[in-house]
Parts: structure tokens; sequence; C-alpha cells
């Protein structure tokens, strides 16, 4: 009978270990570590009031079965998000859809109705622009549309010195070059481009004339600082290539 009673203590006494063992993990990892990894955040100064700071959140996807959802459920999964991720106030937040938000990975097909009802949802746009210096524009490399701006509105921004464009796109598009690539580079002559979808960080140079061929000669760069200027007058591209932030499915990260 004690020995029953010592075993019934241990036991319980177990259990609530393990409770607490749970309890200890699930505030670690869904609390606590915000607070630690805020300590290894990199400081970003601006050398003048014009400056402006960019977050890039990858994911594989905003809606993970957004493409195959009907309205309904689409509905729910965009409160759903909404309620994970609020807007903040006075914060410019740009959404990107993925191929398996609207469709375009094998040989699952893009539909327009699609494309229109994430672009309702999330106010997606092709084109930003920031302070008077930074313009970004929304590259579609899944149903290869670029934003559609007239020559004076497209050399303002080249003529002026000051402006920095930027790319922003799902798939990559150095890594498939052809004549949507090229013309969209020639087009609006970016700066950088960044990009998602392989989950994993790489950052890739290549020379724009290049990009006509549908192979063509890619250089892997590990260099963390770059003068885009430079980039600019040596008539190459740089793209950076934004890992997953949640991905888990197989990938190693980089």
């Amino acid at each position: 009978m004690l020995l029953k009673k010592l075993l019934s203590l241990r036991f319980g006494h177990i259990q609530r270990l393990n409770f607490y063992g749970i309890l200890v993990i699930i505030l670690f990892n869904e609390c606590l570590i915000y607070y630690l990894q805020r300590f290894k955040w990199e400081s970003i100064s601006c050398e003048t009031n014009e400056c402006s700071r960019i977050l890039l959140v990858a994911d594989p996807q905003i809606l993970d079965e957004g493409s195959f959802a009907d309205d309904f459920k689409f509905q729910r999964y965009f409160t759903r998000f909404m309620e994970i991720f609020p807007q903040v106030k006075n914060i410019q937040t740009i959404y990107l859809h993925g191929d398996n938000d609207i469709g375009g990975e094998g040989s699952e097909m893009v539909k327009p109705s699609k494309v229109k009802r994430f672009n309702n949802y999330f106010e997606n746009r092709s084109q930003w622009k920031f302070k008077h210096n930074l313009n970004i524009y929304h590259i579609n490399r899944i149903i290869h549309e670029m934003p559609l701006l007239n020559d004076d509105e497209v050399s303002q921004t080249q003529e002026n010195s000051g402006f920095t464009r930027v790319f922003v796109s799902h798939f990559s598009i150095v890594l498939t070059p052809g004549a949507f690539s090229y013309k969209a580079i020639q087009r609006f002559k970016p700066h950088v481009i960044f990009t998602g979808h392989y989950h994993k960080s790489n950052q890739i140079t290549s020379e724009i004339n290049r990009l006509r061929f549908s192979s063509t000669t890619l250089f892997l760069s590990h260099t963390m600082t770059y003068d885009l200027r430079t980039i600019e007058a040596n008539q190459e591209v740089l793209e950076i290539q934004v890992p997953s932030c949640s991905y888990r499915m197989g990938n190693s990260f980089h």
C-alpha cells in the first residue's frame, strides 16, 4: 500500500513537471524569445531625415491555401491573418501574393478572379512611392505583369539621382532570365531586387544584357554591403533572395 502511494505521488509529480515544462517552452517560444532577440537586431542609422527603413518578412505565401479557397474560406483566412499580423498605423505595409495565394506553381492555373480577389483584400498595387526618393515596383513574375506607367513617369525617377528604385517579386527575376525579366529591368532600371519563393538567403548579381537569354551566367555574392550606384554604373543587377521566416518543410535555413 505504501509503495502504491509513493508511486502515485511520484507519477503526479512527474505530470506536474511535464505540464510546467510544456508551459515554459510555449512561453519561451511564443513570447520571451522576441524580447531576447531584440538585443541582436542591428541598429540602422540614417545620415539624413529622408531615410526609409524597410523590414522584409518572407513566407511561402500569405494564405497557405488561398488559391484553393472559395470566397467564404478566403474571407476567414484573411480575417485570421489580420488578427495575427495587425496593421500598424503610420507604417506602410506591402503584401505580395505567392503561388499558393493565387496559383501558378506547377500545373495549377492562375485565374484573373484569384488575382483580383487578393488585390482587393490586401489593397495590392503595382507601385509605391515613399518620401519622394524611393520607388518600389511590383514585378509580377507569376503572371508576367509590371506597372503600366507612361514614359514621363518612368523617366522622372531615372533622371533624378536621388531616387532609389526597387523591384519586389515572389518569383526570382534573375534566375528566370528571358524576354520578360529583361524588359522589366530595362524599363525601370532597378537598383536592387528583392524576391522570395526559394526559402534560402542568396545574393545574386548578373550583367543586365545577359538576362535577354534563357540561360545566363550568375554570380553568388557573400558581400554584406553594396554600392548600388556602382552596380548601376557597371550595367549589372543585384537580386537579394529573402529566406522564409517560418518554413518547415525540409529546407535548411541559411
